[in-house]
């Protein structure tokens, strides 16, 4: 026999279940596509993020990232606020992008944008060394 109050949690659960798969700013339940950022920073870490997402990110690839950021910082003379900003910016929008991608959709996306991405932090090691 089910008791009185464990009916009235699972309709409670049941309600915030359904309540936050229908809210306007779910992203369960729409596709969400931004741009690619705008500052070379911002751009920078979605590029990152879109490796993250392929498992694309090696020792290489780290080393290249890490020198073409401090570049960028270095050269823009970027904050610590405007370098969190554009941190913010970059994993926001490849979260946003390998979401719109779908189940199995960002598999392209690791085979084109993703290898060529990779192939432009190992030059810079190539570039560095």
């Amino acid at each position: 026999m089910i008791c009185h109050l464990e009916i009235i949690g699972k309709v409670k659960a049941t309600a915030i279940t359904l309540a936050v798969l229908t809210h306007p700013l779910s992203l369960a339940n729409e596709s969400i596509s931004l741009p690619p950022p705008e500052s070379p920073l911002s751009l920078l870490v979605y590029k990152m993020e879109i490796l993250n997402y392929c498992g694309l990110i090696d020792d290489e690839i780290s080393a290249g990232f890490g020198h073409q950021r401090d570049h960028i910082i270095s050269e823009l003379k970027l904050t610590e606020q405007q370098v969190q900003q554009a941190r913010t910016e970059g994993w926001q929008s490849g979260l946003a992008e390998w979401q719109n991608r779908g189940l199995g959709g960002f598999k392209n996306w690791c085979r084109t944008d993703g290898r060529e991405i990779a192939e432009y932090f190992r030059k810079i090691v190539i570039a560095v060394d």
